[in-house]
């Protein structure tokens, strides 16, 4: 099983362009993230620009013989944007990698439950199964990047119209504009 988070890397660091996403993280998190930049200035991005051709063509060959690939953002590693960043690697994994739209989508979906060997719990939406339903305004088979047109989400049995979530957005960019105090997204605090 191979895990590529090194695709949502990719766009946050394009150009130096801060991403508009960043509005939805806490100071907390964006200073981590600044101390992150600072350690890696010694060793810095360019080497990996010229070295993408390389990797890309290693991920395809790696996806030619037959290695499972997972796909999943991490939670607080600098310019991973939990839950964006998914549709950017979904993305990178069919541009790039050479899968099919349908493959990258089972990657990030039953991929995931066959990696925790949870195959009858999650990952399809079937009788007895956990399952979050994400209504799409546009086929992500023609084109992945259609991932990104969320009309609703289905999660705990509860909808969530585009307008929910826009306010659940709305809310978090509030929250994080305000140090994120109360808002159950606050730095942790260690004892």
């Amino acid at each position: 099983m191979f895990r590529p988070c090194i695709f949502a890397l990719l766009n946050c660091v394009a150009a130096g362009k801060v991403d508009a996403r960043r509005k939805y993280l806490c100071g907390y998190l964006i200073e981590d993230w600044r101390e992150q930049a600072e350690e890696g200035k010694s060793a810095p991005y360019e080497p990996l620009w010229t070295e993408l051709p390389n990797l890309f063509r290693d991920f395809r060959e790696m996806r030619e013989e037959g290695v499972r690939f997972l796909a999943g953002t991490d939670a607080g590693v600098a310019f991973m944007y939990t839950g964006f960043s998914l549709h950017d690697e979904l993305q990178q994994l069919v541009e790039h990698v050479g899968f099919s739209p349908m493959d990258a989508l089972r990657i990030g979906t039953g991929g995931v439950a066959g990696f925790y060997g949870e195959q009858s719990t999650f990952g399809a939406l079937e009788v007895n199964q956990l399952a979050e339903s994400v209504l799409l305004d546009a086929d992500p088979l023609a084109d992945i990047r259609n991932t990104k047109r969320v009309e609703g989400v289905l999660t705990q049995g509860r909808w969530l119209s585009r307008k929910d979530l826009d306010g659940i957005l709305l809310r978090v960019e509030r929250s994080a504009r305000t140090g994120c105090e109360g808002s159950g997204l606050a730095q942790p605090h260690y004892s």
